[in-house]
């Protein structure tokens, strides 16, 4: 597995009605698969400040990014027959799909 590239910010996002936007830290890994062509990207969306009462703490920010961390060091493509060549009439700039039934990472700590 090739290594990530690690990103993070904060989004403000208003949902619903809301007058006041919500605040999401979010976490992203990207994994550039060459062999395939393939961009592979893992995602961590945490509430950090919202009005309805539905944000965590920093003990649970802290927490969430230790697990986004052991996601990304842990991740492996057990299969890399799961990423197949796009049809020819797909209307996509990308060469490669993956097909959307099958399981195509386990953690090496399991």
């Amino acid at each position: 597995m090739p290594p990530a590239v690690v990103l993070s910010g904060t989004q403000q996002v208003t949902k619903f009605a809301q007058k006041n936007p919500d605040d999401v830290r979010i976490y992203m890994a990207l994994y550039r698969l060459e062999s395939k062509n393939v961009d592979l990207v893992v995602t961590f969306n945490i509430p950090v400040k919202s009005d309805d009462g539905d944000a965590v703490g920093e003990e649970e920010v802290k927490k969430a990014e230790e697990d986004f961390m052991v996601c990304v060091k842990s991740l492996e493509i057990v299969d890399y027959g799961l990423f197949v060549p796009a049809p020819r009439n797909a209307h996509s700039t990308h060469r490669m799909m993956l097909q959307p039934t099958a399981t195509f990472f386990s953690s090496k700590n399991d």
